[in-house]
């Protein structure tokens, strides 16, 4: 059974996926302090939801 999602875990898929989650959330919000927000509550539910658990969730 795998262990819980580390902080450098996190900052992995962080890294993997933020360019392409801004792009696709830019392209319907159209406003960057928009896409922040959702950015930002997408990778906390993400986050949290691994965190909880020693499931292999992915992204």
């Amino acid at each position: 059974m795998k262990a819980k999602m580390s902080t450098q875990e996190f900052e992995q898929i962080y890294e993997k996926y933020k360019s392409t989650l801004y792009r696709i959330a830019f392209t319907y919000l159209k406003n960057n302090q928009d896409v922040q927000d959702v950015l930002q509550e997408v990778f906390m539910k993400r986050y949290q939801c691994k965190k909880n658990s020693t499931d292999r969730i992915y992204f």
